[in-house]
């Protein structure tokens, strides 16, 4: 009887994920809702939280230097977050000859959302703050973009779109490019057009300073920033926007075990995400938002409720063609975010990566969930450094 409904839970759990793919397919077709650039006239302050990253540095902030938005309401903090290497004399020979710029530098390690509030809260009081990671590099018009929705008084944050940068690298690059793109160029870009608030990215990203405020900022834990922010906006009742054309050229996994640690630790992120507290019992949210609020801190559940159902396949206690269908339904999305990609022409390359690295997917997305179920500590690892080719 236990096996039965335990089958029969996954059977519902796997069906209700395709449906909601489904959903975001059709929706990510649909063309996107307009877009405003009617917020360059607000005064910004940018952030960069930089740690152990002397290689790649220099590109980032030759990056900021290129982009298109007034000086005058533009400020620039650059924070060195106790790096062991030199990047802390890169950031201050950077913003030694810049006006409205600042170098800060921490003495001990704090992680990013700590360093980033650091960095806000040390220049002068702005109306938006932007961050940036410190490995990409935004377009000429990328904050100009970001900047425009904020003409909406209810938009607490707008994220840009995170371009895989050098996508066939290697087999692991091919597999992380696939999920970037369908993450935001179907998953998000349908939450976008349905209104049910895209999460934030670290990367690449503008919040509404009162908005951070009133949720304390993107918190205290080393990393998951970016999630916790965007499930604390949506239960106080602010939206969240995604804009395609906001972009930022981004490095992605080039290798299996950079892969599995940083799987590991956005499944982790997503999941504690739920533990963010609803900020007013006055504020109400629409149950549509407050549901896919639920979905986004699931993080990667739908990969293990996949695999209980290929078990539940092979020990004849579930027909084969579920799983199947759901596995058809996943290919005919990645191919659409191949295409909207830009990258319809290597397609095949692409998806020779995706039997040997789905399978890591969701062995990464099972040790995450195990972990998280039994309460096991996070190793909060720095994530691999390389050398610029």
């Amino acid at each position: 009887m236990f096996i039965t409904a335990l089958v029969l839970l996954v059977a519902i759990a796997l069906v209700a994920f395709a449906m909601r793919r489904v959903v975001f397919f059709v929706a990510a077709l649909i063309p996107p809702r307009p877009c405003f650039d009617g917020g360059a006239h607000k005064s910004i302050t940018l952030v960069i939280s930089a740690c152990n990253e002397a290689a790649g540095i220099d590109r980032t902030l030759d990056a900021i230097e290129r982009l298109d938005y007034p000086a005058d309401r533009l400020f620039v903090v650059v924070v060195n977050d106790c790096s062991d290497d030199r990047t802390g004399e890169h950031l201050v020979r950077w913003a030694a000859s810049r006006p409205r710029s600042l170098a800060l530098d921490l003495p001990e390690r704090v992680g990013k959302p700590r360093a980033v509030r650091y960095g806000a809260e040390a220049a002068p009081v702005s109306e938006l703050v932007a961050i940036f990671d410190a490995d990409v590099q935004p377009r000429a018009n990328a904050l100009r973009h970001l900047t425009g929705p904020f003409i909406d008084p209810t938009v607490g944050a707008v994220t840009g779109y995170l371009a895989p940068e050098d996508p066939l690298r290697s087999l692991t690059s091919r597999y992380a490019a696939l999920e970037s793109w369908v993450h935001q160029l179907i998953t998000s870009a349908a939450k976008d057009r349905l209104d049910l608030n895209p999460p934030t990215s670290g990367g690449c990203a503008a919040y509404r300073r009162a908005a951070l405020e009133q949720i304390g900022w993107l918190g205290s834990a080393r990393s998951g920033d970016d999630v916790r922010a965007t499930v604390a906006l949506t239960r106080a009742g602010w939206r969240t926007r995604f804009l395609a054309v906001a972009v930022a050229d981004n490095p992605v996994a080039r290798d299996w075990r950079e892969y599995w640690r940083q799987h590991i630790r956005w499944a982790r992120d997503l999941f504690e995400s739920a533990q963010v507290s609803q900020m007013s019992a006055r504020v109400r949210i629409h149950w549509i938002r407050r549901l896919e609020s639920a979905m986004l801190s699931a993080g990667y559940v739908d990969r293990v409720v996949f695999l209980g159902a290929l078990v539940a396949s092979a020990s004849g206690q579930m027909t084969l063609w579920l799983p199947a269908a759901y596995l058809g339904l996943r290919g005919i999305e990645i191919c659409a975010a191949v295409a909207k990609g830009g990258a319809a022409g290597e397609l095949p390359a692409f998806l020779v990566s995706l039997p040997a690295f789905f399978a890591l997917d969701v062995l990464a997305s099972l040790r995450a969930t195990i972990g998280h179920l039994a309460h096991r500590p996070r190793a909060f690892n720095a994530p691999l450094r390389r050398e610029l080719d």
